[in-house]
């Protein structure tokens, strides 16, 4: 028997939590520099900033290349990728019960993260001592799609981000959780998209600060997940939704546009600017997000929405409509674009 996951699980909104034994293969590389291979002969290289989920990934694959000894030399040139992790006949009774659980809760087609699954990480979290935090940490998760099935959700998360090195640092957890794949929104454009570990559980900690309103909470795990490009970019969101104007000017002072996350800043940057009067500046920071065309499309076009409101607080409706037409030019499926330009026409036709 070997663990089974579906592949993906919406959470709350921008959260979703990925099931999958499909990226099990082999993987070699440093921090920030890694090549990988699956099962499908696809090689994966990739490169990036470490801690931050950020990471420029090229695909290419074994599959087209043919060897001059023909097609049974071929198969030879797979790599054969080791099977999911699974207790070895000598595991004790403690990885068996968290096998069992994981494989039990998390397998199949039709999965269900129902409150069965969190009565169970509390049972198995007070029979297993030494994996109370990360049973907990499960909860957690379970808890966090739907909270009235885990009254007590911001005090099971308080206590398991307390504990985070136990929770995340058993042998179980390391051995099982690379298995669990989270993906993050942080903000519309930007996510964190790795593994289930103390990161993954950090930013959806902040998440459901966020939405509990304890943001002072929240800017201070991003503090204790420590500084990168993405808790920058979490904080700031936090601030600017907080009207705390003149802290998003301080944390995006000299800034350099390199990536997708540096330009969401410069969004962020333009959009303080802007709510403070300084109108041009904020226009500057934006032309240099919209001009670098190797940026994500989905970021760019966050910098043309916060154009329109720039030139909305400036009384320049036409200027803000040119904007927001110019994101669905190519896609027209943003009802909030284009609920906005319905509303915009109306005001101009009155």
């Amino acid at each position: 028997m070997s663990l089974r996951f579906r592949r993906s699980i919406k959470l709350i909104p921008g959260v979703r939590l990925n099931f999958s034994t499909s990226s099990v293969g082999l993987s070699v590389g440093v921090p920030g520099a890694r090549v990988s291979i699956n099962s499908k002969g696809d090689i994966y290289t990739s490169a990036g900033i470490p801690g931050t989920g950020l990471y420029n990934v090229e695909r290419s694959s074994l599959r087209g290349r043919r060897s001059r000894r023909g097609a049974e030399a071929e198969v030879s040139e797979y790599y054969a990728p080791p099977k999911p992790p699974k207790p070895s006949f000598f595991a004790n009774r403690r990885e068996r019960d968290f096998y069992d659980f994981m494989n039990k809760r998390f397998s199949g087609e039709e999965l269900q993260l129902d409150k069965e699954i969190i009565d169970e990480s509390l049972a198995l979290a007070q029979k297993h001592k030494k994996l109370k935090y990360t049973f907990l940490s499960i909860a957690f998760l379970v808890g966090a799609r739907d909270d009235s099935k885990l009254p007590n959700l911001l005090e099971v998360a308080a206590d398991v981000w307390q504990n985070a090195k136990l929770a995340f640092g058993s042998y179980e957890a390391r051995k099982y959780f690379p298995l669990l794949q989270m993906k993050v929104d942080i903000t519309p454009g930007i996510s964190f998209d790795d593994s289930y570990g103390r990161s993954a559980f950090g930013f959806l900690y902040v998440e459901v600060l966020q939405e509990s309103k304890k943001f002072d909470l929240a800017l201070q795990v991003l503090e204790e997940i420590g500084t990168n490009q993405l808790t920058a970019v979490s904080a700031a969101d936090i601030e600017l939704s907080e009207k705390k104007f003149e802290d998003v000017l301080d944390s995006t002072e000299d800034l350099e546009l390199e990536d997708e996350a540096t330009g969401m800043l410069f969004i962020m940057r333009a959009a303080a600017l802007s709510e403070l009067g300084f109108h041009d500046g904020a226009l500057e920071a934006i032309k240099r997000v919209v001009a670098k065309r190797s940026l994500d499309e989905e970021v760019r076009n966050r910098a043309l929405w916060e154009r329109a409101n720039i030139y909305e607080r400036q009384g320049k409706k036409s200027h803000a409509l040119k904007e927001l037409e110019k994101i669905v030019l190519a896609d027209s499926k943003y009802p909030e674009v284009m609920n906005r330009i319905k509303g915009l026409r109306t005001t101009e036709a009155g």
